[in-house]
């Protein structure tokens, strides 16, 4: 289930995955699968996944991208999202392209 969220895309971040989540535990508290996922969330895209496919972007474009998303997630805090990629300053810099 962690694989299937993850490659949706949430405009409401945290809170709407959280919202979701109770739906579905109020629909069917007993158990929660993917078959109770709300049928407007099964239909959500992954955007940038969807535009690194569709562009054919190579790793190295995809994880230029996905560390500037979570550079500005985390406020621009180089700290953080380095903590959070798990990777070192210097690699964070290169990613950013020296910002």
């Amino acid at each position: 289930m962690v694989a299937y969220f993850s490659k949706l895309e949430w405009k409401g971040n945290i809170r709407e995955l959280e919202s979701t989540l109770t739906l579905m535990l109020v629909i069917n508290p007993a158990r929660l699968s993917l078959e109770e996922v709300p049928i407007d969330i099964k239909e959500k895209e992954n955007l940038l996944l969807k535009d690194a496919l569709k562009g054919r972007w190579t790793m190295d474009e995809f994880t230029r991208m996905y560390a500037h998303l979570v550079y500005e997630y985390h406020g621009k805090n180089k700290k953080e999202t380095c903590k959070f990629l798990n990777i070192n300053y210097r690699t964070l810099t290169s990613r950013l392209g020296n910002k």
